[in-house]
């Protein structure tokens, strides 16, 4: 029985993978999402493990992408006092012109100074943060404090 309940699981996976539109994937909570851009926004994906297909719209413009872990999974925190998972989606416009200081390291074909937290709680709710940061430089090899996702947990 042991081995159904883990081939079920592979094969919900590998069809979550298919499922989902191209794009930048991952997995949280057994919840399959998945970031691109569409009509010139940004569009969060989430395939349920019951099926089900949620999109929300980030509000932080045509590019867009996850903040990841080295291996290339989503990276997130786990905070207990909000029983949930927080990732962040980064992206949005970046406009060197108006900085006050230098960011050569930055391409403004990838780089974006908008990111948004996704909270998904232990029950499997999916809501994504009100709250928009405007304080970092994301590129898609960004990492983040680890403060940034506890204002996202604790902020929305």
């Amino acid at each position: 029985m042991a081995y159904l309940s883990k081939f079920s699981l592979l094969l919900l996976i590998l069809i979550s993978s298919c499922a989902i539109s191209a794009g930048q994937k991952g997995l949280v909570q057994g919840i399959a999402f998945s970031v691109e851009q569409k009509g010139g926004v940004c569009i969060l994906s989430a395939l349920t493990p019951t099926g089900e297909k949620r999109e929300y719209d980030l509000g932080i413009g045509s590019k867009c992408f996850f903040l990841t872990e080295k291996s290339g999974e989503i990276r997130r925190e786990y905070y207990k006092d909000v029983s949930s998972h927080v990732f962040i989606v980064a992206g949005g416009s970046l406009e060197k012109e108006s900085m006050n200081y230098p960011v050569e390291f930055a391409s403004e074909d990838e780089c974006g100074m908008l990111s948004k937290g996704v909270l998904v709680k232990e029950s499997g709710e999916i809501s994504v943060s009100t709250h928009v940061d405007r304080s970092t430089i994301y590129c898609p090899n960004s990492k983040a404090d680890e403060k940034i996702y506890w204002m996202f947990a604790h902020w929305n």
